[in-house]
């Protein structure tokens, strides 16, 4: 008698990328050290909700879209590009990016502002096609900034948490705008159009807060606002780093360490 095993795992079996006949609502790209049991259940788990996935290594993009004469964001960017133009229904409308700058790289441009760095990281760059010119998104695009397999298992367990256990009554608001208004009024303004015009039926607070203050008073205020219950947070900030999130007021680091920590999901 020959027993045959069959293993089904994130280290997914598809064709060669570049084949026209793949298809995928969802691609979800990721380093080979983030492949784990947690990554294979939130593969399952999304596929049960109706989306065709495909899990996606660096190392099988950049075997088939790097170049010489371009940097490896570039190839992660062509690659999507290319799923979008040339496969079969369904094409992409989502790709999750599993790890941070550090494991998948993405655009640093020139930034207008001056602040101890010149340049700025552009995740929406992997989501405009490089085959229009309309400078719109083509797909929905996240990031899960973890750093190793066990930092993955608690952010997946929250989202399927908040999709299949609450409701909206479980959190104190449907949405929180934190606004950036250490220079003026812009930031603040935007976030208030959202409110008055997009979420006019919806439960918001806006937060507004400032490099110029305490900085470590101001980041508890910021995360216990949060932690107060938001189905939904949206940050109204100046892009360059040196400004939020490299090494002043608010670090990825902070936001990732608080949702570790925290029973919420959000």
């Amino acid at each position: 008698m020959v027993l045959f095993l069959i293993l089904f795992s994130a280290a997914a079996s598809h064709a060669k990328l570049s084949s026209i006949d793949n298809k995928a609502d969802y691609i979800i790209i990721f380093p080979g050290n983030l492949k784990c049991a947690a990554l294979d259940g939130f593969v399952k788990w999304r596929s049960s909700k109706g989306l065709e996935l495909m899990p996606v290594t660096l190392t099988e993009i950049y075997s088939e879209f790097k170049q010489d004469t371009i940097t490896e964001a570039e190839s992660i960017r062509d690659f999507i590009s290319y799923a979008l133009q040339a496969w079969q229904n369904p094409k992409p409308r989502f790709v999750l990016l599993l790890g941070g700058i550090g494991q998948i790289p993405s655009l640093k441009a020139k930034s207008d502002v001056q602040i101890g760095e010149d340049s700025i990281y552009i995740e929406e760059y992997f989501a405009e096609s490089i085959y229009d010119s309309d400078h719109l998104p083509d797909l929905a695009l996240g990031r899960i900034s973890a750093r190793d397999t066990s930092e993955l298992a608690p952010i997946f367990n929250k989202i399927r948490r908040f999709e299949d256990e609450l409701k909206p009554t479980d959190y104190l608001n449907d949405f929180l705008l934190l606004a950036d208004s250490h220079d003026g009024t812009i930031m603040s303004q935007l976030a208030g159009s959202l409110k008055n015009n997009l979420l006019k039926n919806k439960r918001v607070e806006i937060l507004e807060n400032s490099i110029n203050t305490d900085q470590q008073a101001e980041r508890e205020v910021i995360l216990s606002a949060i932690d107060d219950g938001n189905m939904f947070v949206v940050g109204y900030y100046h892009c360059n780093p040196k400004i939020w999130f490299y090494e002043t007021q608010l670090k990825n680091r902070d936001f990732m360490n608080h949702i570790f920590k925290s029973n919420h999901s959000y």
